[in-house]
């Protein structure tokens, strides 16, 4: 179709015509005719151009931190047996996807391909469409030009600001939970396993009778084992114990949550991220390390969102159900509902305990007088943790969790371990 220069051209065009018919100028009537060449030829050269012309899309990584750019990089093929018109290419962003997405592409020879490039930054974690994709053709005159949709949409995925925890003691490392594995039979019928003295509180099933005969002595079978460290990270999602919007207390439990498993994951341990809003198996994964399983982790945080049911309690007798010992983070805005939850486990000492608290009310817009009254509050369910043996760390609105985790470490409190 005629751009709007194109139909100048033709305006211009026919006041030539006019005037050579008014005027009997021959020259007028060339000039005019000419004109509409020009135009008829910008529509046919965009037109070839765009039965010609294929495009391509690919997003470089895939998967970013929130912040952090991605390269998108396009790729223009030509067919044709001569070169293409200016090009100019368009992809449609998201709003929380920012990028120079428009851009010119000078004429890309016969049978030949040109790559053009921009790059985008989530500002926000999600998941975001890239496109579609569109291309302009016009003619060298500028007087005609096709716009044409070439690229579908390409989808990347945005996870929350991870944050560089210091690996020092304290993590729990000595709390771990192995998945037991037996050797192969033996050729006469039997297994390989290891004896040790019974003691108080051991399965009376596992004692090993014959051994037990032989030496005058309770001795127990014990399957060998190999020890891994598991670590199981809560993130409190429910609707009520957040504030969204600005500060948003969610989503500085999403990057703490974030930060925790890259901590953990980096530390050696077999990590596992639960929802407390949903229900079952379903609000939680399996426990994994590596690559696949760190991104798998963070695409979960990449896309919650809060939820208004669930209950905290409930969720850690889930967790407990599937798996004992290790180490429990929970990462929430309410310090009372946490250790409520974990009151009834703090006879169990095969696990390290960690809460993450942002206290709501710093992202409340509250009197002083309530302010005080919170803090004091809070000050006091703090206090029933560090006796406990529960670990905290107490991260405020607008404030990397970074600093308060230094501050964590140099704690009195830091040095005991989570243990009960």
């Amino acid at each position: 179709m005629a751009t709007g220069r194109g139909f100048v051209v033709l305006t211009v065009s026919f006041l030539f015509l006019l005037g050579g018919r008014l005027f009997g100028i021959r020259d007028f009537y060339e000039v005019g005719g000419g004109l509409v060449l020009i135009v008829i030829a910008g529509i046919a050269v965009t037109a070839r151009a765009k039965r010609s012309v294929s495009a391509a899309r690919s997003v470089v990584p895939p998967r970013v931190t929130a912040g952090r750019p991605a390269s998108v990089e396009i790729t223009i093929t030509n067919d044709d047996r001569r070169q293409t018109p200016p090009l100019l290419y368009r992809d449609t962003l998201p709003p929380h996807l920012l990028g120079k997405s428009r851009f010119g592409v000078t004429p890309v020879p016969s049978n030949s391909k040109k790559t053009a490039a921009y790059e985008v930054v989530g500002t926000r974690r999600g998941v975001y469409d890239i496109g579609p994709g569109e291309l302009t053709f016009t003619d060298p005159y500028g007087t005609a030009n096709k716009r044409v949709q070439l690229v579908g949409t390409s989808r990347i995925t945005v996870h929350p600001e991870v944050e560089t925890l210091a690996q020092s003691g304290g993590l729990g490392e000595r709390f771990g939970s192995g998945k037991m594995r037996r050797f192969a039979p033996t050729t006469s019928g039997g297994e390989f396993f290891t004896l040790r003295e019974f003691q108080a509180g051991d399965d009376l099933r596992k004692i090993h009778w014959p051994s037990t005969a032989r030496l005058g002595k309770p001795m127990l079978r014990q399957e060998e084992q190999q020890r891994q460290m598991l670590a199981t990270i809560v993130l409190d999602d429910r609707h009520d114990r957040h504030r969204l919007g600005s500060p948003d207390s969610f989503e500085q439990s999403v990057r703490s949550a974030a930060s925790m498993i890259g901590l953990y994951m980096g530390s050696g341990f077999y990590v596992r991220l639960a929802f407390v809003g949903a229900p079952g198996p379903g609000g939680r994964t399996e426990f994994g390390r590596g690559t696949d399983h760190y991104n798998h982790l963070l695409d979960s945080l990449a896309v919650v969102t809060t939820t208004r049911q669930g209950d905290l309690a409930a969720k850690l007798a889930s967790l407990r159900a599937s798996s004992t010992g290790g180490v429990l983070v929970i990462v929430t805005t309410d310090a009372e509902s946490a250790y409520g939850a974990l009151r009834d486990r703090l006879a169990d000492r095969s696990a390290f305990k960690m809460v993450v608290i942002h206290p709501l009310h710093d992202f409340l817009s509250v009197t002083d007088s309530e302010r005080a009254a919170r803090e004091m509050s809070l000050d006091g369910v703090l206090r029933l943790m560090r006796d406990s043996g529960i670990t905290h760390v107490v991260s405020r609105a607008g404030r990397s969790l970074a600093e308060a985790w230094v501050e964590r470490q140099g704690a009195p409190h830091a040095a005991r371990g989570g243990a009960a």
